[in-house]
């Protein structure tokens, strides 16, 4: 079975489709990113990223809360809650570096670039760097790794 995820910039929710023979696609689940109890009005959504392995999916929510959440995989493609944690302001970019062992998040509104230990069991924990308006573009929205010119080291764009 293959899965699909799309994030919802206004929806606040990871919608998980399953990708059918024909080419269509099933609704499966709908997952919040706002905070358990909150509305989350005023909240929007930017971007996904997923561990290299599947098991872990991790989603962005900026504006109202400024926050990464993540979310457990299973084997059918289907996400549990599993964690969320502050994010630089207006978190827009997101991408997984190092082979899925660190997260980086871009905040536009301040210039921001905060960087989260992946744990083996796909939680985050703040590595305790940063780059902010000094070194960084202004409002950064976008991140993509690519290869120094020797191909073996990847860089943040």
């Amino acid at each position: 079975m293959s899965v699909i995820y799309v994030v919802t910039e206004m929806g606040e929710v990871v919608l998980t489709y399953e990708l059918e023979a024909g080419g269509g696609m099933k609704l499966l689940q709908s997952s919040t990113v706002v905070t358990s109890g909150t509305s989350g009005e005023g909240s929007k959504s930017a971007e996904i990223a997923l561990l290299p392995d599947g098991s872990t999916l991790y989603a962005t929510n900026r504006a109202k809360e400024n926050t990464v959440t993540a979310f457990s995989v299973d084997a059918t493609g289907l996400l549990d809650f599993k964690q969320q944690v502050e994010a630089p302001a207006f978190p827009r970019g997101m991408t997984l570096a190092n082979g899925g062992s660190v997260l980086l998040v871009a905040g536009q509104s301040k210039t921001e670039l905060w960087s989260y230990i992946v744990e083996k069991d796909g939680s985050l924990t703040r590595s305790g760097y940063s780059m902010d308006a000094a070194d960084l573009p202004p409002n950064p929205a976008t991140l993509a790794l690519v290869a120094d010119s020797s191909g073996s080291r990847p860089l943040v764009v």
